[in-house]
């Protein structure tokens, strides 16, 4: 029997001392603080029926038959404490971390708010047809600059409801902040995508010129018709919500090959479209 030596020294690794500046700058990628750029993963469902009201997953969306082909499904962008979520979501970001979920009961009051009977008024069905061709409850109408929709329709008389149509209701989430985004031109680039949701980062060039922000768009979304009020809310955003940024320009670059027919594949390449 071969006798095991005991006493050897065995070989250490030195692990390098981590400094506090480096604490702080890996613990600042994961708290959340007001103000702060975070994707966040959401499911939104009335408590009393379940109906679900807001989700950013496709699995999910696929699974639960909410499938929607003409919506982005992707984690959504939210500057913390800026309203733009409801304000019972907006208030558990900032106890939350980066990677952890969590669920919540959101009352009324921090959700799309409680009923207010001051805010259903009736009308005249001819008055309502000037705005609706064929009135008829549930349907959505525009009056006095406000957006309501037709509660009932009695006798020539319309009760218009100009409460949020989820108001009341108590709201479960469940909130998951996928990413903390940190670095500038990733913040300016989701505020792009924001407001123009199909843009690819490989395809967008961001510089910086003076206190000026360029954004050369590509070619993609040149004719897309919702570009001229988008380029507007990427401007005031940008301006607003990065430092330094005195205005923003918007490059779009119209080359030769841009208009150039998009070539049939069921037709040979030596016989023109009219043979």
């Amino acid at each position: 029997m071969s006798k095991k030596k005991f006493g050897s020294k065995k070989k250490t690794t030195e692990i390098a001392p981590v400094t506090e500046q480096e604490i702080a700058a890996k613990t600042d990628e994961f708290v959340i603080k007001k103000n702060d750029f975070v994707l966040v993963e959401l499911t939104g469902r009335i408590k009393n029926s379940g109906k679900l009201i807001d989700i950013t997953d496709e699995e999910l969306a696929r699974k639960e038959g909410v499938y929607d082909e003409k919506d982005i499904y992707q984690p959504r962008l939210v500057i913390v404490g800026k309203g733009w979520v409801i304000k019972g979501v907006d208030k558990i970001l900032e106890e939350l971390v980066v990677g952890i979920s969590k669920t919540i009961e959101i009352p009324p009051e921090d959700a799309f708010g409680l009923k207010d009977a001051k805010n259903i008024k009736t009308y005249s069905i001819r008055e309502i047809q000037k705005h609706v061709k064929k009135p008829q409850p549930g349907a959505t109408v525009v009056l006095e600059g406000k957006r309501g929709f037709i509660r009932a329709i009695t006798q020539g008389r319309v009760r218009v409801d100009f409460n949020h149509p989820l108001a009341g209701e108590t709201i479960i989430y469940d909130v998951k902040v996928k990413k903390k985004v940190i670095d500038e031109n990733e913040k300016i680039f989701e505020l792009i995508k924001r407001r123009i949701p199909k843009i690819e980062l490989n395809k967008l060039n961001i510089a910086k010129e003076d206190n000026y922000i360029a954004i050369y768009l590509p070619k993609e979304v040149y004719f897309d018709k919702n570009l001229p009020i988008a380029k507007i809310g990427i401007a005031s955003e940008v301006q607003e919500y990065i430092t330094g940024v005195g205005g923003v320009k918007f490059i779009e670059i119209f080359e030769k090959e841009l208009f150039k027919p998009t070539p049939n594949p069921s037709i040979p390449e030596n016989h023109s479209q009219k043979e």
